[in-house]
């Protein structure tokens, strides 16, 4: 059974966490920055938007690989030719989950007449239904990086209820954790340097830590995934 701690203690302890965390969120930090908030319909800043959730992707699943694989390191080592191949590939298996989820919120919008918090509760939780869905393709995805295996549909519906289910315990745990070290951490950040620069980068840098932790989560439920469909 997947464990959190675990994922955790993975991230922390392995070579050059820090450094390697460091560096890929100064990346993310430098790209986010591109983004104009005062100019929402910028096109520039969708592009810079799908340019970090590519990153993201890439580094995931390269973790997931290397816990589902067993490797000695837990986070990405620097590889450029292998980091954008395999971002390339989990970014094209994401798309069609991501456009499924957008019609199928337009249509319950739209076939169903209610407004506020019923319908905002209502849209988050078909989207976290459907991210249940992209995540186990993923999570399939990654062990060999084929594409095939993340849109097999007996493995992603064997999968998908453990994804569902593990992901939001992971996500309590995080939150909690959060409470005791993220927030004071930030709340000291704010408090000497204001929000700015620092402020956040060191948003992006825990941003990075939770999905670092997130996806060796998601490759240790590979082997839950992998158990159902030899039992079936």
């Amino acid at each position: 059974m997947a464990s959190v701690v675990d994922s955790i203690r993975s991230v922390y302890q392995d070579n050059y966490s820090l450094l390697k965390l460091g560096i890929f969120s100064y990346v993310i930090y430098l790209t986010y920055s591109l983004i104009i908030p005062s100019q929402p319909g910028n096109p520039m800043n969708l592009l810079f938007i799908i340019i970090i959730i590519y990153l993201y992707l890439g580094f995931c699943t390269i973790i997931m690989n290397n816990r589902i694989n067993q490797k000695i390191e837990t986070l990405p080592l620097i590889d450029p030719i292998k980091f954008v191949t395999t971002a390339t590939k989990a970014t094209i298996l994401f798309l069609p989950f991501s456009i499924i989820g957008f019609f199928v919120v337009s249509l319950v919008v739209g076939l169903f007449n209610f407004e506020g918090l019923p319908q905002l509760i209502a849209i988050w939780l078909i989207r976290y239904f459907i991210f249940s869905f992209a995540i186990t393709a993923l999570i399939n995805f990654a062990e060999k990086f084929d594409i095939k295996d993340g849109l097999h549909p007996s493995k992603i519906l064997a999968g998908v209820a453990d994804v569902l289910v593990y992901t939001l315990l992971c996500s309590i745990i995080l939150a909690i954790l959060s409470i005791f070290i993220v927030f004071p951490t930030l709340y000291l950040v704010y408090n000497f340097f204001k929000i700015g620069p620092l402020f956040y980068y060191i948003c992006v840098f825990f941003t990075t830590l939770n999905l670092a932790i997130y996806a060796d989560y998601w490759g240790q439920l590979h082997f839950d995934i992998e158990s159902k469909n030899n039992y079936y």
